[in-house]
């Protein structure tokens, strides 16, 4: 049996449309922290502090860092961001 990566079916366009319809609000709790979105961008799987913060949290739940997508919330404050 082979194994499917996330990235065989990655979707950008799909990702982008479920990305954005993420609510101010709902990002607002990773306002000015490093996050992990599921590979159709519905969910949030993991924040931290760092890249390795969040790479650290995704093997903590089981979850292959290299099957993510990584990104970055800026501050909702207007603060400077990394």
């Amino acid at each position: 049996m082979n194994e499917m990566n996330y990235s065989d079916v990655f979707d950008g366009w799909q990702f982008s449309l479920n990305t954005n319809e993420f609510s101010r609000e709902k990002l607002a709790q990773y306002s000015g922290r490093y996050i992990a979105w599921s590979v159709d961008g519905r969910h949030v799987l993991a924040s931290g502090e760092s890249n390795e913060e969040v790479d650290k949290n995704l093997r903590a739940a089981g979850i292959d860092p290299s099957q993510v997508v990584h990104d970055y919330v800026e501050p909702l404050d207007g603060s400077s961001v990394p």
